[in-house]
């Protein structure tokens, strides 16, 4: 399916240009955006695209049967939601982006940002991982809600909801890297 023409001039050029990359250029930013070697190759492996909806269906796919480590080293790359140091050696390369990704954050009260630290903490417990939220365009009050809703999951549906999450996530960053 393409996309329309004012969709298509935005990403277009950049849909070219990743297409063009050597495999080791297109791998190196790809995993810029998703934190993951494994998925980025899988990408790569996929060009050329003739469309930006054939480049996120090989994103999906690319998250599809990824072995759990493999997710856990992307989701690893996310500070958690209401993370106030983004200048941690794991955050900083990506905290312009996670900053903007959670701006919803800005109007959060401090008991909401104490019942993230303690919601996080559970999360992380209960799961192993950090709690993964496309938190583009939702509020403080909307994060936390989800966050208390996933603890109530068993792991492996939390391992799928996190993923998800990922590719969401993913695609947000690609549409905006292939729109610069």
């Amino acid at each position: 399916m393409k996309h329309s023409p004012t969709i298509w001039d935005r990403v277009g050029p950049g849909v070219e240009r990743l297409n063009a990359m050597t495999r080791e250029e297109a791998v190196g930013e790809l995993e810029s955006l998703s934190g993951s070697r494994a998925w980025s190759e899988r990408v790569a492996e996929a060009r050329p695209f003739e469309s930006l909806d054939a480049l996120i269906r090989a994103s999906a796919s690319a998250w599809e049967g990824m072995p759990r480590e493999a997710l856990l080293e992307a989701f690893s790359r996310h500070p958690r939601i209401g993370e106030r140091n983004l200048e941690q050696a794991q955050f900083a390369a990506d905290a312009e982006t996670s900053r903007r990704e959670q701006s919803g954050m800005a109007g959060a009260t401090e008991e909401e940002r104490r019942a993230f630290t303690t919601g996080n903490a559970e999360y992380e417990g209960k799961f192993g991982h950090v709690f993964l939220i496309c938190a583009t365009g939702k509020s403080g009050t909307e994060m936390l809600g989800e966050l208390r809703l996933r603890l109530k999951n068993d792991a492996d549906t939390e391992l799928k909801n996190a993923t998800r999450k990922q590719h969401e996530i993913v695609v947000i960053r690609l549409v905006r890297w292939l729109s610069t």
